[in-house]
C-alpha cells in the first residue's frame, strides 16, 4: 500500500482545476475538496464573504483533507492558491499527516478558450460565477509558482492529463 499523497491542483478560475482533480481523485480512488464547494457552502449558511469565507473555506478544506490522509488514504484538493500563503496551508497539511504534497499549477494557454470556459460555465447554488473581467484581474494579483511545480495546459484531454498526474506521482489509477 502507497504513503498517502496530498494532490494539490492550483490556477485561475476557469482553468480547470476542478475538472482535473475529480478525474483525479476519481482514478486514485480517493476524496477530492474543493475550496469553493466548501466556500458556497459556507454563503448558503449565511457566512459573510466580507467576513473571510475565503480563509475559512480553506481552512475546511484542508481540516478535512487532513482527516483523510491521516486514516491512510490519497485526497486532491482544487483551489486558485493564487499568493504564497493559501499554497503555505498545503504544506502544513502535509506536515501533520507525515505525506508527500504534490502540487500541479493548471493554465489554459488559450485565452480565447479559457474565455469560453469561464463565460459558459455554470455556477455553483449559492456561489458566483467570475466574470472574464475578474478572471483578467486575479491573473495581475497571481503569484507563480517557485521551483519546479508541473504546468499543465488543461486545454488537451483530461484523460491525458490524468495520466501525466499519476505518472508523477507514480501511481496507476486504481481498481
Amino acid at each position: 500500500m502507497p504513503t498517502p499523497v496530498l494532490v494539490v491542483f492550483s490556477g485561475l478560475p476557469g482553468a480547470g482545476k476542478t475538472t482535473l482533480a475529480t478525474a483525479t481523485a476519481a482514478a486514485l480512488g480517493c476524496t477530492h475538496l474543493s475550496v469553493d464547494v466548501a466556500e458556497a457552502a459556507m454563503w448558503r449558511c449565511g457566512v459573510d464573504r466580507a467576513a473571510g469565507s475565503g480563509v475559512a473555506a480553506y481552512e475546511v478544506a484542508a481540516a478535512v483533507a487532513e482527516v483523510q490522509l491521516k486514516a491512510g488514504r490519497d485526497a486532491v484538493v482544487d483551489a486558485v492558491n493564487a499568493v504564497p500563503e493559501a499554497r503555505a496551508t498545503w504544506e502544513l497539511v502535509g506536515a501533520a499527516a507525515g505525506v508527500e504534497v504534490a502540487r500541479f499549477e493548471c493554465v489554459l494557454d488559450d485565452l480565447a478558450l479559457h474565455r469560453a470556459r469561464v463565460e459558459g460555465r455554470s455556477p455553483l447554488p449559492g456561489f458566483y460565477n467570475p466574470t472574464w473581467a475578474d478572471v483578467c484581474e486575479r491573473r495581475e494579483e497571481y503569484v507563480p509558482w517557485p521551483g519546479a511545480v508541473p504546468r499543465l495546459d488543461t486545454a488537451g484531454p483530461v484523460e491525458a492529463l490524468v495520466a501525466k498526474v499519476l505518472g508523477h506521482l507514480g501511481r496507476p489509477a486504481s481498481g
